[in-house]
């Protein structure tokens, strides 16, 4: 077991909650110390994003599958009734 005492405990760096936010290595901006952080803290890690994506994507392509009757379109948009041309001559 490995005991860690208080005292060895500092807060991170901003430059370290930016690599935990996944903000690139030579990533370098200008601005005080209170708007540096609170732009790393709003931020929305890239690979959460991706990954968030493409579990919505599996999820979509899941429920189409098992609900064949219902249609995505190129876009990705639900295609809840049948397409029709809307302008016929």
């Amino acid at each position: 077991m490995c005991l860690i005492l208080a005292t060895d405990i500092r807060p991170l760096t901003t430059k370290e909650r930016s690599m935990i936010q996944t903000f690139p290595e030579s990533w370098d901006v200008s601005g005080n110390k209170s708007d540096i952080e609170q732009i790393v803290g709003n931020a929305v890690p890239v690979k959460l994003a991706e990954f968030v994506g493409k579990c919505f994507i599996q999820t979509i392509r899941s429920w189409q599958n098992n609900h064949p009757e219902r249609k995505i379109d190129e876009r990705g948009n639900w295609m809840l009734f049948e397409q029709r041309n809307k302008y016929t001559a």
